[in-house]
């Protein structure tokens, strides 16, 4: 069943706008850094692609949810895949860029390391991993009212297996303790909702 079924029609219209922030935060480190062949992975509406369409622009999406790709808008310059994430067959160091946004909460423990590990391999020599997702909880009052309170309470109504996987996440450390494997390149782009999500790039050295 696909689990997005039933938002995905109003995904857009609901939370497009607070999520712009930080996909403007990665079109504009793309565009900066020179980017041109980019892959997002578990990419949903296709929205962010489509902020990064332009000249000389080779983009590809992958979802493996049938009723969020539905809703995006078929571009010239953009592929959409269906298909699981974690099965994908593309290319090794093939991409400038790969971007990973709010997807690795959402699986358990053993998808969530893979699909880290395939999405990290798919960067080229000098490109770069774009990763955002909620964070450690910051010690504020706002953090608080965020990462304790109005955050758990969307994710439990994403559904039971969601809401696990989201507590399990936090509470083995969050966005940090999982690209803690990555030892070099890392650099904070940006933290969004009051700090309860971070925005990193890793550079492939």
């Amino acid at each position: 069943m696909d689990e997005y079924s039933k938002i995905a029609p109003y995904y857009e219209k609901l939370l497009g706008k607070p999520l712009y922030p930080i996909r403007n935060n990665i079109r504009t480190f793309i565009i900066s850094q020179g980017h041109r062949r980019v892959v997002d992975m578990c990419c949903g509406t296709g929205k962010q692609l489509e902020m990064l369409l332009g000249a000389d622009m080779d983009l590809i999406g992958v979802d493996n949810s049938q009723a969020m790709m539905s809703q995006s808008r078929q571009k010239d310059g953009i592929r959409l895949l269906q298909n699981n994430a974690i099965d994908i067959d593309l290319p090794e160091k093939g991409f400038d860029a790969a971007i990973l946004t709010f997807s690795l909460h959402e699986k358990d423990e053993v998808e969530r390391e893979i699909l880290l590990e395939k999405t990290w391999n798919l960067v080229r020599i000098g490109g770069h991993l774009l990763v955002g997702d909620y964070c450690r909880v910051p010690l504020t009052l706002r953090g608080f009212m965020w990462g304790k309170i109005i955050i758990p309470m969307v994710e439990r109504a994403a559904g039971k297996n969601h809401y696990l996987n989201y507590s399990a996440w936090m509470r083995n450390g969050a966005l940090e303790q999982h690209i803690g494997k990555i030892t070099t390149g890392k650099k904070l782009i940006a933290r969004h909702f009051n700090g309860t999500v971070a925005l990193y790039s890793i550079e492939r050295k």
